[in-house]
């Protein structure tokens, strides 16, 4: 039974936790949210300044497709916290072809970090940065969150909600001493492809993100590659954002296809320099082979995201457990694949579970039961 006048703890403080955070608030719950990150939050919706411009080294680009997530797009765009990127396609054998759809991103400010960094302002809810929650415990009184060295995180909470995943989220969801529904939903593998036509867990690839300053210019600001084995999106921060560098070069973010991630995989936390500069001489000269584009690159920044894009999903917008006070969000969880407006719309879904506004198709114990057995399908 969620405890009602306890916070939520909210373990994550990606667009989908920080989303989960600010309609919790809209709705009258207490919240606090809780992430690894030393910068700040944002996840995977992060950003740096590089020569003086916003750089997106992970989110490029979303849509606005998920109508969960409207009224709170709607609140950034009034704010102008995001915006539409004009010119994104594709390219091809053909060169660059223009999308029909509608892109929007960050700000020239904060880059794609605007998103978090707004919902972190405005969330309502209490947010602590640098914090790695390593277990958590259910007892009459409610959860109680601990870290890495076993000491008690000031609680307890009515609800938790995990708003992550990987290796880590796995971890943590075995230590709690009741058996919920978010068990079966965290486990994951690692994998360059996802399994057609589907898997029994999650399967999550690895991505190396390549920041380059280079002279001359696009007729595009961001495109996805067709058919590539090293790239899947280059994307020009400073056309996207409408700003310039002193010395007239643009900067490019080169993001790579899963498998070359894979191939390529190294410790995250410390690249030895030789995969740096295989790694980022190999995306350059696919990205000099697709633009034909000869200019001189210079790299400012090689990114690994072990576990960076998920590669498959279930057919609902959170895990909500009842029973056990237990939640799951993330965009892996949502219909129309992995991104940011999946990760935002699965955040206000898990809020409104929580609160009694909605009832996801997850919490019918039955239904879920039958879908852990058939497993994850093709995002």
């Amino acid at each position: 039974v969620v405890a009602m006048d306890l916070p939520v703890a909210v373990i994550g403080g990606g667009v989908s936790g920080l989303a989960t955070a600010w309609q919790l608030t809209r709705l009258g719950r207490r919240c606090h949210v809780f992430d690894t990150g030393r910068r700040g939050v944002g996840g995977r919706a992060s950003s740096r300044r590089l020569l003086g411009c916003p750089v997106d080294h992970a989110c490029q680009l979303f849509t606005r497709s998920q109508p969960l997530a409207e009224s709170l797009f709607s609140a950034l765009e009034a704010d102008r916290a995001i915006g539409k990127v004009a010119e994104v396609g594709t390219l091809g054998a053909k060169g660059f072809v223009r999308s029909a759809s509608e892109f929007w991103a960050g700000n020239a400010t904060d880059g794609m970090a605007s998103v978090p960094n707004w919902l972190a302002k405005n969330c309502g809810a209490k947010i602590t940065t640098d914090c790695w929650v390593a277990s958590i415990w259910w007892d009459s009184a409610g959860w109680h969150l601990y870290d890495k060295r076993g000491r008690e995180i000031p609680g307890p909470f009515g609800y938790v909600v995990m708003a992550h995943n990987g290796k880590c989220a796995d971890m943590l969801i075995k230590t709690a001493n009741a058996r919920t529904m978010g068990h079966a939903a965290l486990r994951c593998r690692f994998v360059p492809q996802a399994t057609v036509p589907g898997s029994d867990r999650l399967e999550l690839s690895s991505l190396f993100v390549v920041v380059i300053a280079t002279k001359g210019d696009l007729d595009f600001a961001a495109a996805f590659v067709d058919e590539d084995p090293v790239l899947q999106l280059v994307s020009c921060n400073t056309k996207k954002y409408g700003v310039s560098v002193a010395d007239g070069r643009s900067i490019w973010t080169l993001v790579s296809t899963p498998a070359f991630g894979s191939a390529n995989k190294c410790p995250q936390e410390a690249m030895p320099e030789e995969v740096k500069t295989k790694v980022s001489s190999a995306m350059i000269r696919a990205f000099q082979d697709r633009t034909s584009h000869k200019g001189a690159c210079e790299v400012l920044h090689v990114q690994l995201w072990g576990a960076a894009v998920p590669l498959n999903s279930m057919p609902v917008p959170c895990i909500h457990d009842a029973e056990n006070a237990l939640g799951v969000c993330g965009d892996w969880l949502v219909e129309g694949g992995p991104g940011l407006a999946s990760a935002a719309a699965s955040g206000v879904a898990m809020a409104d579970a929580i609160a009694g506004k909605a009832a996801p198709k997850a919490l019918d114990r039955t239904w879920f039961a039958a879908w852990s057995a058939s497993g994850f399908t093709v995002a």
